[in-house]
């Protein structure tokens, strides 16, 4: 697996415009996934998705006309 750094200059680019409020939580998201990425362990809950099938075109019977929309869990990060 590559090697994938996440920089504080990066970090101070994704919080310039943020409301002064919500940094935080950018903050705490960015060190728990660099933490994943050391370590090579993730949560249980972001190995899953729910598929949901949303019509695209055509007939609505015939499943080849719907697009699957993978809705990740997003648990703790509210």
């Amino acid at each position: 697996m590559p090697s994938i750094q996440i920089l504080c200059n990066d970090i101070f680019q994704a919080l310039t415009g943020l409301n002064p409020q919500k940094p935080n939580r950018l903050v705490f998201r960015t060190k728990l996934f660099q933490l994943c990425l050391l370590i090579f362990t993730f949560p249980s809950c972001w190995k899953f998705a729910y598929i949901q099938p949303v019509p695209e075109k055509g007939d609505c019977f015939n499943p080849s006309n719907y697009l699957l929309i993978a809705l990740a869990c997003h648990y703790g990060f509210h």
